[in-house]
């Protein structure tokens, strides 16, 4: 009983993240990039795909399915906060089933919990369906042999392309897997410089059609600044979080690279791993220079965490070894991380719901971030009026909206229009027109909110 159960732990794992996922369904929705997509997706009817990251069509499937179905929209919220990790459970499914990789199947849910606490409430990441595709591509290339070779490069160059897609660091994900695979001799020189091939093929392509303005420009620009970080390089922001959160979300991480290290018997997968993962940390440290939120640099360096959990998967397996009750104390170490983090996003909803509640009247607000507690107030501010509106409108038939601003008395945008909807603070006229069969804001001009 105890060998299946540490046989197949990574079930376990994933269905404590689906609770979490139910638990915090409404902190991981309503903030930032989630909302964004949630709102988008449900008001146009259709997917909304952020600087082209086209790969995560399959994560907006279940919502739009469920909007054209025209389910209420408090289900919906739901629905989509699930979609994500039923996605990790199918990939966790096909690389147990029908690849037989239990290697591939544990670290797929290790590298969404080890080294995550805020990024869980950035729930739309590519960098987590990155992390689930990039293990399904290694489980995979461990059952190259269960396939015909048709079948296996149909699949194989479908997967790298697939990851491609989805974000930019699918480069560093690829090449590691495909590099490891081949110095275990999983695949040949072919294969590996083939892939290879159409990795910095695509590359090139998407930094070619790139905008200027997008963020993924902003990234190339900071790494190629590197130069003016390299001499104070140990008291860059990005550093000092890397080292800083070595009793906190990086724990279970830094523990897995000191038993990889110290137990891996592969010497070349092991210097080739340590190799990749400095080089990818080492551009990542330069690239967030500058810092981010938390959400942003945790989730910057899990490609390089991936690395080590695909090693410390195999040496999980390896017979004459038990690391079951390791990765159960990680692992629930991990999930308490990741409830310590919502506290922030919790309280935040519970001030936009006070705010609501003690204005019945006003459907439309602009106000300062300086009237309620910016501590709360500024934590994923930017799509506050989203956020509100979503909130409002599954639990009334009347929705009602905020948008926060540095400084409402001095705020220049149109507020005397009752049918515009002020959509994002630098880009407010964006959405004129609402989806009424789940949005109905009433045609209410915005009114400052005064503090009481």
């Amino acid at each position: 009983m105890l060998i299946k159960f540490k046989s197949n732990i990574f079930y376990i794992l994933i269905f404590i993240y689906f609770i979490q996922s139910i638990v915090f369904t409404y902190e991981r929705m309503l903030n930032t990039d989630c909302s964004l997509q949630l709102f988008n997706i449900i008001n146009s009817k259709y997917f909304f795909f952020q600087e082209n990251r086209f790969g995560v069509w399959f994560t907006q499937i279940p919502l739009l399915t469920a909007v054209f179905l025209n389910i209420p929209l408090k289900f919906l919220i739901y629905i989509y906060s699930l979609s994500f990790p039923l996605f990790y459970l199918l990939i966790i499914l096909i690389n147990d089933k029908v690849f037989k990789s239990k290697e591939a199947a544990l670290a797929t849910i290790l590298s969404l919990i080890f080294g995550v606490a805020f990024t869980f409430f950035h729930s739309v990441t590519e960098t987590h369906q990155l992390l689930a595709l990039s293990c399904l591509l290694y489980g995979l290339i461990q059952a190259k042999e269960r396939f015909t070779a048709y079948r296996f490069y149909i699949f194989f160059y479908l997967l790298v392309i697939w990851c491609m897609f989805v974000h930019p660091n699918a480069i560093f994900t690829v090449f590691f897997i495909i590099g490891l695979s081949f110095l275990q001799k999983k695949i040949n020189k072919f294969e590996l410089i083939s892939a290879l091939l159409i990795s910095f093929l695509f590359i090139i392509i998407k930094l070619f059609l790139t905008s200027k303005n997008s963020y993924d420009a902003r990234q190339y620009d900071a790494l190629l600044n590197f130069k003016q970080n390299l001499p104070h390089f140990f008291s860059l922001y990005s550093f000092r979080y890397l080292i800083t959160k070595y009793s906190s979300t990086f724990l279970a991480v830094y523990l897995i690279i000191l038993i990889v290290w110290l137990r891996y018997k592969g010497f070349k997968e092991l210097l080739f791993t340590t190799l990749c993962f400095g080089g990818f940390t080492l551009l990542t440290i330069l690239t967030f220079a500058a810092g981010d939120c938390d959400a942003i640099m945790e989730k910057s360096y899990l490609p390089g965490f991936l690395m080590f959990i695909i090693l410390f998967s195999q040496l999980y397996y390896q017979k004459n070894t038990n690391y079951l009750y390791i990765v159960l104390i990680l692992g629930f170490f991990s999930f308490y991380q990741i409830s310590q983090a919502s506290k922030p996003y919790t309280k935040r909803l519970n001030l936009l719901s006070e705010i609501v509640k003690n204005n019945p009247d006003k459907s439309k607000l602009i106000a300062s971030f300086s009237d309620f507690d910016e501590r709360i107030s500024r934590f994923n501010n930017w799509a506050t009026s989203m956020d509100v509106l979503i909130l409002t409108a599954c639990k009334s038939d009347s929705a009602k909206t905020i948008l926060m601003v540095d400084d409402k008395n001095n705020y220049e945008n149109d507020t005397n229009n009752p049918s515009i909807f002020l959509y994002l603070p630098w880009d407010p006229y964006k959405n004129k027109i609402i989806n009424t069969a789940y949005f109905k804001l009433p045609d209410e001009k915005y009114t400052f909110y005064e503090k009481k």
